[in-house]
């Protein structure tokens, strides 16, 4: 079975590991988004994709600079790509609810610390 992610949910993936490591909740980063909780979930799950200015704006309130969160990002998608699951541009490629999806997040998220921690 070929397993699947997207490269909006590495990123948004990237985005919660970074905000963990800051401190924050999802209420706290939401609120200084100037968004809803529920918006930025979506953004972490991977459901939507960020444009450059969110980058930036997100970037900006974890006091990092946008290249680190996509420096990390592009790491971990080149990881799970070592690990034999396709990283696609697009969502609609990637089959919702596939078995390996649990599985492709679980590896996802242990590249994602492993690469945060070696920092």
């Amino acid at each position: 079975m070929e397993q699947h992610t997207t490269y909006a949910a590495v990123v948004g993936h990237t985005l919660r590991d970074f905000r963990e490591k800051g401190g924050f909740d999802q209420h706290a980063m939401a609120k200084k988004l100037g968004i809803t909780q529920p918006s930025w979930s979506r953004i972490e799950r991977g459901d939507v994709a960020i444009s450059i200015e969110q980058l930036s704006k997100i970037a900006d309130a974890l006091s990092l600079q946008p290249n680190a969160i996509i420096k990390k990002a592009d790491d971990s998608a080149s990881a799970l790509r070592g690990l034999n699951v396709q990283v696609d541009d697009d969502r609609t490629k990637t089959a919702k609810g596939s078995d390996g999806k649990l599985l492709v997040a679980a590896a996802l998220g242990a590249i994602i610390a492993y690469a945060l921690s070696s920092r």
